[in-house]
């Protein structure tokens, strides 16, 4: 390792000098938040306290869900993790996109030369744009600091958080609406300091708050939550972009770790979902997404269509309670639990009684 990436590892004059302590590009996160305003008011006792950031990839919405642990939950873990991305750039989509907008307000046909040639050099810009993008996210993970601009990507439906400036929220007509969508500049957000004595260039440690400023509103526009009433007059935690907004916590979830220093590789982490094959049978470990089945051996009969990924044969890999989630999975080593994806339950082995133990016992 050079000496100039030693000195970045381990910066002097931060809390946590240890470099795994701070937030990376990269890292899966989970963006909790505290739900009381006031920790002393008697109408709150009773309450849920803490809240996570959760994506709702059919509606393309955001929320904030009142959950003490997700592990322990029947929700999907997924919909709750973040990818910090670096901030990508879009200037060449968006030139590509007026010019397809400006050809079409003018009435020529996109089957014809002439609309193709108008469009070669921009679709080609953004083609080689896409590509730097793609490097980026696959680059080397780097400390994030204070003032730096971030995306956040919803790890289950690959979209990015951004913030609709022209348009008000759902619920709070103060605050600007903030969805799940493609990528674009609206999507950048400026991770501020929320306590005075923290400094811009600071990295951010894990489990600090933190304010996200919209970088497209400016300054003191911040990814908010409000509890509000929708029409049937449920009370809802709208996730929204509000001057003055609240801190979030980043709380890391799994960090991705190649294989080997030199290697491309990713390594198994979480929630990587993988399937279970029985190579003696040939087939998968399979689970009902119901209780009306036990859990079975889909055997595989050599067909094209099974290779097909199917829910019943994917199981997610969490965590086991008190393992680092900046550690790779090892072979032979790291414990792991494995849940269903369709019936959110956990793969477990039930030890029954010998069926001669049974026999013996059997009542007369």
């Amino acid at each position: 390792m050079a000496e100039g990436e030693d000195k970045e590892e381990t910066r002097p004059g931060v809390r946590g000098q240890n470099s795994a302590e701070w937030l990376h590009t990269g890292d899966l996160v989970l963006l909790k938040c505290h739900l009381h305003d006031d920790a002393f008011d008697g109408e709150s006792a009773n309450q849920q306290t803490t809240g996570y950031l959760r994506g709702l990839g059919m509606h393309a919405t955001l929320e904030v869900e009142p959950i003490e642990d997700i592990e322990g939950s029947t929700m999907d873990v997924r919909d709750f993790i973040f990818v910090v991305v670096e901030q990508l750039s879009y200037n060449a989509q968006k030139d590509l996109q007026k010019q397809k907008k400006r050809l079409n307000q003018l009435g020529i046909d996109p089957n014809s030369a002439h609309y193709a040639a108008q469009l070669r050099s921009l679709e080609e810009r953004a083609n080689m744009e896409a590509e730097v993008n793609l490097k980026k996210q696959r680059g080397r993970a780097r400390p994030i600091c204070f003032g730096e601009p971030i995306q956040l990507q919803h790890f289950r439906t690959q979209r990015y958080v951004r913030v609709r400036a022209k348009a008000p929220a759902s619920l709070q007509a103060a605050a600007r609406l903030v969805e799940l969508q493609e990528g674009n500049a609206s999507c950048w957000w400026r991770v501020v300091p929320y306590f005075k004595h923290k400094t811009q260039g600071d990295p951010i440690s894990l489990n600090e708050q933190v304010l996200l400023e919209s970088s497209r509103l400016g300054s003191d526009w911040n990814l908010n939550w409000s509890r509000c009433r929708n029409l049937a007059k449920d009370e809802v935690l709208e996730v929204n972009c509000l001057r003055h907004g609240r801190n979030f916590y980043p709380v890391l979830y799994s960090r991705n770790q190649k294989v080997s220093v030199h290697s491309n590789v990713m390594a198994l982490t979480y929630p990587d979902c993988i399937r279970l094959f029985y190579p003696h049978l040939g087939g998968f470990i399979s689970a009902s997404c119901s209780d009306k089945r036990q859990l079975r051996l889909r055997r595989y009969k050599g067909r094209a269509q099974e290779l097909r990924d199917n829910a019943k044969d994917i199981w997610i890999v969490q965590p086991v309670a008190g393992v680092q989630p900046d550690k790779a999975v090892q072979w032979a080593t790291t414990q792991v639990m494995l849940r269903h994806l369709g019936s959110k339950k956990y793969l477990a082995i039930k030890e029954l009684p010998h069926p001669a133990f049974l026999r013996h016992f059997e009542p007369l």
